[in-house]
């Protein structure tokens, strides 16, 4: 299965917007980060990996400088797997990101999505998309950025998604940083998801939002 992302990835040799479809019911594996110059897009190759293992369901795995940004996943959920998208480190770099779409969901996931770390940088990014891809019972964390004119992590919600059960947590910036954001867009579905925001975290209902009860 193959992720996409409505944000195309700006390839620097700083942090780069990876997106994917997450799945990481994987009996091994260790924490890792996904490197610069994998051998493939499959998430599956251990090579592809700072720790040469396969991130397993409890690892965390870590997305940041790469010039691969599609990330080929075997299985439709996130498990129970931690999702670390660090913040952009130069101006006009975005940060690492995950996309799920098409009936894909984050499970029981743990993702963190960092701001960016200098003025002008975007933060890292949870992008759910498509026919009903849902947030399910994960906690998606959205930190605010870290200096003056850096961006804040992004949690968005489009097209016909749901925010399921999940807990969502915009964090506010520091250091003058823009504040974390959670934004549903379109016809997508709050269901019974818990929003937390502090300092300037932001929430946006904006575009028919609705919550199907």
């Amino acid at each position: 299965m193959k992720g996409g992302s409505s944000r195309p990835a700006i390839r620097l040799s700083v942090a780069v917007s990876i997106t994917c479809l997450l799945a990481c019911r994987f009996a091994h594996g260790d924490d890792g980060t996904w490197i610069a110059n994998p051998v493939n897009n499959d998430w599956n190759t251990p090579a592809n990996w700072s720790s040469n293992t396969v991130p397993g369901p409890f690892d965390t795995a870590t997305f940041a400088v790469s010039n691969t940004t599609n990330i080929s996943i075997p299985v439709p959920n996130a498990g129970s797997a931690t999702l670390h998208n660090l913040g952009g480190t130069v101006s006009g770099a975005t940060g690492g990101g995950v996309s799920f779409s098409f009936h894909t969901n984050a499970a029981e996931s743990t993702i963190l999505n960092e701001g960016g770390q200098v003025s002008g940088a975007q933060g890292g990014s949870t992008i759910f998309q498509g026919n009903n891809p849902s947030a399910a019972n994960a906690t998606i964390i959205a930190n605010g950025g870290a200096v003056s004119g850096a961006g804040g992590g992004l949690i968005s919600f489009n097209d016909s998604s749901l925010a399921g059960n999940a807990t969502l947590i915009a964090n506010g910036g520091v250091n003058g940083g823009v504040g974390g954001s959670i934004i549903f867009l379109r016809t997508t579905d709050g269901g019974t998801a818990r929003v937390e925001l502090f300092g300037n975290g932001n929430l946006d209902l904006g575009q028919h939002f609705r919550n199907r009860r």
